[in-house]
């Protein structure tokens, strides 16, 4: 089969059923926290098809899953976590299996590559075990389909408040010591 036609036969308006629950959302402080979600995401309504290799996200408590669409219903993601605590490979799946139950959501952005070349870099890892949680997760792996970039939002947004927290124990123990120091200069 030619690109092209790769293209033509996988872009007509098709709807794949997945089933669709509600998504825990957390309120605080008047913003809505969702799950690994970005402000841009949009969510797909039921039975809408995503376009050739869009970056798909379903959120699960806390963090969101990621996947690329390739056509047909079907999504390549990385499998580790997506379904539990088990590692798992890169594997093509349905929409209902990558989704489990949850909504769907598309995130815009521009790609490096086109829909075939994301497409065809997305399969090309298919069987690949590798996954490590903040080093080589399924947003790794979308955003190296996508931008031949590896890197994850989720993780680096992680990776802030423990920054911040230590950086202000840093703070307090400065700040203890600048005032230990001052009262015994009084003493």
């Amino acid at each position: 089969m030619t690109s092209q036609s790769l293209v033509t036969t996988f872009s007509r308006a098709r709807a794949y059923p997945y089933r669709v629950r509600a998504d825990a959302e957390i309120s605080r402080c008047g913003v809505r926290l969702r799950g690994g979600l970005g402000l841009n995401d949009r969510r797909l309504a039921e039975g809408e098809e995503p376009a050739l290799g869009s970056h798909l996200l379903t959120p699960r408590l806390g963090f969101a899953h990621h996947g690329i669409y390739v056509g047909c219903g079907r999504v390549v993601h990385y499998g580790a976590l997506a379904h539990g605590l088990h590692r798992g490979p890169v594997e093509e799946v349905s929409l209902a299996c990558f989704t489990h139950g949850h909504t769907l959501w598309i995130r815009p952005g521009a790609a490096r590559f086109g829909c075939e070349e994301v497409i065809r870099r997305a399969r090309s890892r298919i069987g690949e075990n590798s996954y490590r949680l903040l080093s080589n997760n399924c947003e790794h792996f979308c955003e190296w389909c996508l931008r031949g970039e590896h890197r994850s939002e989720q993780v680096e947004r992680a990776l802030v408040l423990p920054r911040r927290f230590a950086h202000g124990i840093s703070a307090a123990a400065v700040a203890l010591l600048a005032v230990s120091a001052v009262s015994s200069l009084w003493s």
